[in-house]
């Protein structure tokens, strides 16, 4: 990869460095190919991906210190959010969705989220300015931020439904049989 495009995501680390201590950063990068996220943090962040329509369609841990880098073909971004939960040791906080047209859309340099106490705010950051990003759409239920479980533990959302295939019959018996509780074990 070449050092020019990991630039932008090296500047928001500074940053982050620089951050005052009552604010903590988790910072991220998106181009219409590729994405990559840092966290600085001495907790865990789940990152949460989805869609307005369909809800969280993907999670991932990202360990303290530890960052997040991929590729994908372009257009594989569009309609999806991003959602970052901190798990500190104050409680569990939602940064809200960011959209990634948005980001893309701005050519934005990184998308910042600060954690103040019990709040967290999204920034889009492109050529100097920081634009609120939040975009009023959630995809992590409160029922995971207001768990009984301590706040630092990390909690997955609940999968969704995966569904079971059954070989259908065909003619000629050419498959696996059916699937059925009264089947005899092999």
């Amino acid at each position: 990869m070449a050092l020019a495009k990991l630039a932008p995501f090296f500047c928001a680390a500074a940053f982050t460095a620089l951050a005052p201590a009552q604010e903590t950063q988790f910072v991220a990068t998106a181009t219409s190919t590729h994405f990559a996220a840092l966290n600085p943090n001495a907790f865990t962040v789940l990152m949460v991906l989805g869609d307005v329509e369909h809800g969280a369609r993907t999670q991932m841990l990202l360990a303290p210190g530890a960052s997040f880098e991929t590729g994908f073909p372009s257009g594989t971004l569009e309609g999806i959010y991003i959602e970052v939960v901190f798990y500190s040791s104050l409680g569990r906080v939602t940064s809200g969705a960011v959209s990634f047209d948005s980001m893309i859309g701005f050519d934005a340099d990184a998308i910042e989220v600060s954690l103040n106490g019990l709040t967290a705010d999204a920034w889009i950051c492109t050529n100097g300015t920081r634009l609120p990003a939040d975009s009023g759409v959630n995809l992590v239920p409160e029922t995971l931020l207001n768990c009984t479980a301590p706040p630092t533990e990390p909690l997955l959302l609940d999968p969704t439904h995966v569904p079971i295939i059954t070989p259908t019959d065909l003619e000629g018996d050419n498959t696996a049989p059916k699937i059925h509780p009264n089947n005899p074990p092999v």
